[in-house]
């Protein structure tokens, strides 16, 4: 689960950025998160 603060309500879509090394890998791992999966 991860947990934002509440969007504006304009928003499209969320993008979210992690470093790969946390599961060993390189470089990030980009998501791009719909409004349709967001709860509020």
């Amino acid at each position: 689960m991860l947990v934002f603060e509440v969007p504006v309500d304009t928003v499209s879509y969320l993008r979210l950025e992690l470093p790969a090394n946390n599961f060993g890998g390189t470089g990030m791992l980009r998501f791009q998160i719909p409004k349709s999966m967001i709860q509020w």
